[in-house]
């Protein structure tokens, strides 16, 4: 599902309910459950059974750094998030 644009909303709020959707997607389609927890207006976690991703937005650089465990990365923030968002839940169910 990819969701409009809004004038009130920015990409990193938008990202952050694509990722919302996707886990829902993710329950529906598998049981897996996938958590989106926000811990500030910058950061989030998705947590899955096994693996956790810590996301960060950089807004001067519009782009989200990832942290897991083994590695970290950073990824732009398109002008469409949904293909981030499920980028991110790969990421985090490998």
């Amino acid at each position: 599902m990819t969701l409009v644009w809004s004038s009130s909303l920015d990409s990193w709020q938008v990202l952050k309910l694509e990722l919302q959707l996707e886990a829902e997607v993710i329950y529906a389609s598998s049981g897996e459950v996938v958590l989106v927890t926000p811990h500030s207006d910058s950061v989030l976690t998705l947590v899955s059974r096994t693996r956790s991703l810590k996301l960060t937005l950089y807004p001067d650089r519009n782009a989200v750094r990832w942290d897991s465990p083994e590695e970290y990365g950073f990824e732009q923030i398109p002008e469409d998030t949904t293909s981030l968002a499920l980028t991110l839940m790969q990421r985090l169910r490998r």
